[in-house]
């Protein structure tokens, strides 16, 4: 029993941290290719106004739409959930 917690108490963060970060990378790159680069994941590297808008969307001025890293991670495991589910249905199919 105490081993199952201390391993819950150290795996589930490690474990959270790798699949937010996959996610977020995934995210990062396949948002903007998707939306043919209207939507982009912040961190926003130029230095421009952005206007704040619903939740964690923003607008710069030149009409790119920008989405928090956290919205861009769950983006990114969708990618990846939608991936695999495409995968299954291939396999089953033939």
């Amino acid at each position: 029993m105490p081993l199952s917690a201390i391993a819950e108490a150290i795996l589930q963060p490690v474990f959270e941290a790798v699949l937010h970060v996959a996610g977020y990378l995934t995210g990062y790159v396949a948002v903007p290719l998707l939306t043919l680069g209207r939507v982009r994941v912040e961190p926003d590297t130029s230095k421009e106004v952005v206007f704040p808008m619903v939740g964690g969307v923003k607008r710069r001025s030149d009409g790119v739409w920008i989405i928090d890293a956290e919205f861009g991670a769950l983006c990114g495991i969708v990618v990846w959930v939608m991936l695999g589910v495409g995968i299954y249905f291939w396999h089953t199919r033939f």
